[in-house]
């Protein structure tokens, strides 16, 4: 829920970053090793979204989506390097209409093995 110092008149078009920090969201992740769902339900159509994901340096990760179909919606999933060595993974969708419950699945890969002689 968000609130305006007034209300916004008919026809108005509201743009809104959300921002949240919250670690716990993370656990079956990041320390049970289990695939965690971020999804997302708006009850209005949503023009433009974009929803991401940091992890912790090292982490390799597989992807997908939720609530969007390849060929019908506009959207891109993509895990990103940045400039160290942490992984974000990124979607960007457009025109979701409302009530579509719409996300990615993330899946932590194993860590490969480096191999000393």
């Amino acid at each position: 829920m968000s609130h305006f110092g007034s209300p916004a008149r008919l026809g108005d078009e509201i743009v809104m970053v959300i921002e949240k920090e919250w670690p716990g969201k993370c656990a079956p992740l990041m320390k049970e090793r289990r695939p965690d769902e971020f999804a997302l339900k708006f009850a209005c159509a949503i023009d433009y979204l974009e929803y991401s994901v940091q992890l912790p340096e090292g982490s390799e990760v597989a992807c997908d989506v939720i609530g969007l179909t390849r060929g019908q919606d506009e959207y891109s999933l993509e895990p990103k390097r940045a400039g160290g060595t942490s992984t974000t993974v990124l979607l960007v969708a457009k025109n979701i209409p409302p009530r579509r419950r719409v996300g990615m699945r993330l899946d932590l890969k194993e860590p490969k093995l480096i191999h000393r002689r």
